[in-house]
């Protein structure tokens, strides 16, 4: 079942982040992790956030979503000033493309994150809380949406391609912007 997050799923959710996540340096950090990919959207518009549950109402996925990138390029970077005692890596990467969006984000000015548990990968819920997001933004307006992919993740670039998402832009030889237009 999709339903809007509640406060009682927070621990969950930045539970699937970290679970899901197949960096190394992700994997050893829970709080690098949510730091760089969902606290923000947690503590900043829960209006765009959605959860699958199991049978007994737990999630077991979710998608996040932010519909203003000019606020949001304001705002997270002090989500994710502490990243960078962590990892600079991450902190530069997040920084890039911050400043690289810039130039998609007047026509895809929404952006997402998702993440589903492993062990329910598969069974069309990803689908289900994008497709669940994408029409709560086209009901507002929101004229595109963009979701930022490491170029190796090969899988991620094609669940987005069937939901009608195309590639838009690259961010050197590391992460691709893909993008689809609501309106």
């Amino acid at each position: 079942m999709i339903r809007q997050y509640s406060q009682e799923d927070n621990k969950a959710v930045r539970y699937t982040c970290h679970a899901s996540s197949k960096n190394p340096a992700h994997k050893a950090s829970l709080r690098l992790v949510c730091m760089l990919y969902c606290d923000y959207y947690l503590a900043t518009d829960k209006s765009h956030a959605f959860v699958a549950t199991d049978e007994f109402d737990k999630p077991v996925g979710y998608v996040l979503c932010d519909t203003d990138f000019k606020k949001y390029s304001q705002i997270y970077p002090t989500y994710i000033a502490d990243a960078k005692k962590e990892s600079r890596k991450d902190f530069a990467n997040s920084k890039l493309i911050l400043k690289s969006c810039e130039e998609i984000a007047s026509d895809y000015p929404a952006h997402l994150q998702i993440n589903v548990l492993p062990a329910f990968q598969g069974r069309g819920i990803g689908r289900a809380l994008v497709e669940t997001e994408l029409a709560r933004l086209r009901g507002e307006g929101v004229r595109g949406v963009h979701v930022v992919i490491k170029q190796t993740n090969k899988d991620a670039i094609a669940f987005f391609e069937r939901l009608g998402f195309a590639k838009i832009l690259r961010i050197k030889r590391m992460f691709f912007v893909l993008g689809i237009t609501l309106l």
